[in-house]
């Protein structure tokens, strides 16, 4: 496994094109691994756009290396503005008890239970919503919300962005249909309960979206 991390020059047309458009952005970081067969081993694909005031940076979790000189050419700087670093050894190095301030970008979503919309997957609006959909699934994946001072969830909602694209859909035809995705970025500190649980997680994505820069988590050492 590999953590990738690229710098974005956001001025440029072809970034700006990359960074709306999440269905391009997918086909321009899938392109730079080599096909894979089935079955050929542990993890996915993952990536997250991250907008810090003036910097925007790309970052991948892959089961290969990846190449990214097409992507710098239409995205980067004038140089080579990536790094990539064996992702193994720190996944290694995780234990249960240990803390960690986490960022993660997902897709908070429930399954419609009205009749008229039944089966339908609807975006969760609220902030506390979409905290509680992340605590919901920490457990599952082998962790836990730490807590502040006070008692309450160490974590916050620091962004929220919506995007609707079109898509070619196989299962009409190849032809386009139009898909709505609610991206939130969450920002805290959690406390890991079961190492290969969360291990997995890190390495195979949290929730749905994954095509379009959700589910990748990334960690560091809590202050």
């Amino acid at each position: 496994m590999y953590l990738t991390k690229f710098d974005i020059n956001a001025a440029r047309r072809g970034a700006r094109y990359l960074l709306g458009n999440p269905q391009a952005f997918h086909a321009a970081v899938l392109s730079s691994f080599p096909p894979r067969p089935t079955g050929a081993g542990e993890g996915r694909v993952l990536w997250r756009v991250d907008r810090n005031g003036p910097h925007t940076a790309l970052y991948v979790v892959s089961p290969d290396e990846p190449d990214l000189s097409a992507l710098n050419e239409q995205a980067g700087w004038s140089t080579a503005t990536w790094a990539t670093r064996d992702y193994r050894p720190f996944l290694d190095r995780i234990s249960e008890g240990q803390t960690w301030s986490f960022r993660l970008t997902a897709n908070p979503v429930k399954q419609s239970l009205a009749p008229e919309t039944k089966g339908m997957r609807l975006a969760h609006v609220t902030s506390a919503q979409q905290a509680a959909w992340l605590a919901d699934r920490a457990g599952r994946n082998g962790f836990r919300i730490s807590e502040t001072s006070d008692g309450t969830p160490a974590v916050m909602v620091s962004s929220r962005s919506k995007d609707s694209f079109s898509r070619s859909d196989p299962h009409r035809g190849g032809r386009s249909s139009r898909v709505t995705l609610v991206r939130v970025q969450f920002d805290g500190v959690l406390t890991v309960n079961d190492r290969e649980k969360f291990r997995d997680a890190l390495v195979s994505g949290f929730g749905r979206g994954k095509a379009y820069g959700c589910g990748l988590m990334t960690l560091m050492r809590a202050e």
